[in-house]
C-alpha cells in the first residue's frame, strides 16, 4: 500500500476505507501523516470517529505532523476521546510550533482543564498567533469561571 496506493487514493476512496471497520487505525493514521491536503483531514476524521483505539494513533498525528491543519485537528480530536485524561499533551501542545496546535492545545484546556491552569493559560494572551491568543483568552475565562 503505502507510497504508491497513497498517491491513487482520492477522498472517496479514503472515505470508503474508513467505513470499513476491519480496515486497521495504522493503515488510517498512515495516510493522515503521508497524504495530500485533501486526504489528510479525512483520515483524521476517520480516526476520531474510531474513538479510544485510534487516541494513540492520533496522538502519534498531532505530535509528527509536518502539516498545521493536521496536527492541529488530530490534537481535538484525541481531546475528544481523551478528555482530560491527556492535559499533559494538551499542555505540552500550548508550547508547539504551530499557531494551530497551540491553539487546540489552549481550547483543549479550555474544556478539560481545572483551575489549577489558570496561571499557564494566562501566558497565552499574549501569544504571537492571533487564534492561540483568542482561544488563551477563552480558556482563561473558562477555568476562572471554575474559580468561584
Amino acid at each position: 500500500f503505502k507510497r504508491g496506493a497513497l498517491a491513487w487514493l482520492t477522498p472517496d476512496h479514503v472515505k470508503t476505507l474508513g467505513k470499513e471497520k476491519t480496515v486497521p487505525v495504522d493503515l488510517i493514521s498512515y495516510v493522515a501523516e503521508n497524504g495530500n491536503d485533501r486526504q489528510r483531514p479525512i483520515a483524521v476524521e476517520i480516526l476520531r470517529s474510531r474513538g479510544s483505539s485510534a487516541a494513540t494513533r492520533l496522538l502519534t498525528v498531532y505530535d509528527t505532523s509536518k502539516h498545521e491543519g493536521t496536527a492541529s485537528a488530530s490534537l481535538d480530536a484525541l481531546s475528544e476521546i481523551r478528555g482530560p485524561a491527556s492535559i499533559s499533551t494538551y499542555r505540552k501542545a500550548i508550547k508547539h510550533r504551530f499557531g494551530g496546535v497551540r491553539a487546540a492545545g489552549f481550547a483543549a484546556i479550555s474544556r478539560h482543564g481545572t483551575e489549577a491552569l489558570l496561571e499557564t493559560v494566562l501566558e497565552g494572551l499574549t501569544d504571537q498567533d492571533p487564534l492561540a491568543r483568542v482561544q488563551a483568552a477563552r480558556a482563561a475565562l473558562s477555568l476562572s469561571k471554575r474559580v468561584q
